[in-house]
């Protein structure tokens, strides 16, 4: 994982973080919403690519059936204070990108099997950003977003639309994780 406090610069960039899944999960987590255990495994390849071993491997035991939340990963905020001692504020911009690959072993990602997309949404506080991913396919995903709330240092990615929950069994891999967090210009 690389964080660093930038400072110069008009936006000036306040963090950067980048994702290092190759020796465990980073300060990952399951969010709060996320029903049963979301398994995360660090150092692992998604199917298709490069035997690099730079994959976060999630696996969901339960599945996500729930009416509300939105069940998936978040980056452990209490890290960013070794770095950032101070508070994000409104009007903040966050960047965030990542490649991500949902395997459809057996409908798990579309029991519908109306072979849609997965709608991949980032979050960061209660704004949202959604890219659409083909099943069975390496995708680079790239968002921003505004700050709406002071003191938000949780980013989350996760899976919103209800066709989309995944089912007991369901697997991810992501990588490539970068979030920088830029202040505009007075």
């Amino acid at each position: 994982m690389y964080q660093s406090l930038v400072g110069d610069g008009c936006p000036e960039l306040k963090l950067s973080y980048y994702s290092d899944f190759s020796t465990g999960v980073d300060d990952w987590a399951q969010s709060a919403q996320v029903l049963g255990t979301l398994a995360l495994v660090g150092g692992q390849t998604a199917p298709g690519s490069p035997a690099t071993g730079e994959w976060l491997r999630g696996t969901y035991d339960t599945t996500q059936d729930q009416t509300g939340g939105a069940p998936g990963i978040q980056l452990d905020a209490s890290r960013w204070l070794d770095v950032w001692d101070e508070d994000s504020e409104v009007g903040d911009i966050f960047t965030i990108s990542y490649d991500i690959y949902f395997l459809n072993d057996g409908g798990k990602w579309d029991p519908e099997g109306d072979e849609d997309a997965v709608s991949s949404t980032a979050q960061q506080y209660a704004i949202t950003a959604t890219t659409d991913v083909e099943l069975n396919t390496i995708t680079s995903v790239d968002e921003t977003i505004t700050n709406a709330g002071n003191n938000a240092r949780v980013v989350v990615l996760n899976v919103v639309a209800a066709d989309d929950r995944p089912q007991a069994g369901a697997v991810f891999y992501i990588k490539n994780v970068v979030v920088k967090i830029h202040r505009p210009c007075s």
